[in-house]
């Protein structure tokens, strides 16, 4: 609300049109959306990798190695949102 009283003053300061006022209510909304969008694509990726990952990780744990050095094997190695999380 306040934010909204200092735009309006320094849209009457500048002599620009009050209808200035509505472009926070798009352009908010529109932010959250695509914010909400790339959220979806990012967990869609990782449960697409998921499986490779899991069975990336079982081979190297039956080759011998310990959970910590496989994954950090697999964090400096793998590509993809799940790798990047794991770094």
């Amino acid at each position: 609300m306040v934010g909204e009283v200092a735009l309006a003053l320094t849209l009457s300061i500048l002599n620009l049109p009050i209808s200035v006022l509505i472009l926070p209510f798009f352009s908010i909304p529109i932010l959250f959306t695509y914010v909400i969008v790339q959220q979806e694509k990012r967990a869609q990726e990782i449960e697409k990798t998921a499986p490779d990952f899991l069975r990336q990780l079982s081979s190297m744990l039956q080759v011998g190695l310990s959970f910590e050095n496989a994954m950090e094997d697999m964090s400096q190695y793998g590509e993809g949102p799940l790798y990047d999380e794991l770094s």
